[in-house]
């Protein structure tokens, strides 16, 4: 705080109650601006700061690098009896990509099933659009399924969700 809004905020908590013995009234005067151009202590960046100051994390292991681990979300996901194709789209939360791929797996009784598309940015997260899996192996029952996305940065695989076929 500057000595002049010290001095303002002094008066005006020292002003007492109206008509009481030795109150004294606010006065109307301004007893100091503080200046626009003058830092605060809050704002003034630290001229010793230097990057050995901040502790930087890494979570790539000593000797190479590692992919940022992303946890992608099945947002539909569908029989499509007409088409003979398991429908699934998915979006990877928080990760705005240009060059990943989305694989939709498909797995029953020991059988896996699986395509692949390039993956969507947008403004705030990567999407796996209609991902389309047709295939004469898509017998009746339940099907677990999974996204995974992956590119030279991150990669990872959704939670698995059941999907009824036939």
């Amino acid at each position: 705080m500057t000595a002049g809004l010290a001095a303002a905020t002094l008066l005006t908590s020292c002003a007492g109650l109206p008509g009481a013995p030795g109150a004294v009234a606010p006065s109307a005067s301004v007893v100091g601006t503080p200046s626009a151009s003058a830092p605060v202590a809050s704002d003034a960046p630290s001229a010793s700061a230097t990057p050995q100051d901040a502790a930087t994390p890494s979570t790539a292991p000593t000797g190479g690098s590692a992919k940022e681990q992303v946890v992608p979300f099945i947002t539909s996901a569908a029989w499509d009896a007409k088409a003979g194709a398991l429908d699934v789209g998915a979006i990877v939360p928080v990760v705005v990509e240009r060059a990943g791929t989305c694989t939709l797996t498909a797995v029953k009784d020991g059988a896996s099933l699986s395509v692949s598309g390039d993956a969507v940015p947008t403004a705030s997260y990567t999407g796996c659009p209609q991902l389309v899996l047709k295939d004469a192996a898509l017998t009746a029952g339940a099907w677990s399924v999974t996204v995974s996305y992956d590119s030279d940065d991150s990669a990872g695989t959704s939670a698995a969700r059941t999907v009824p076929v036939g």
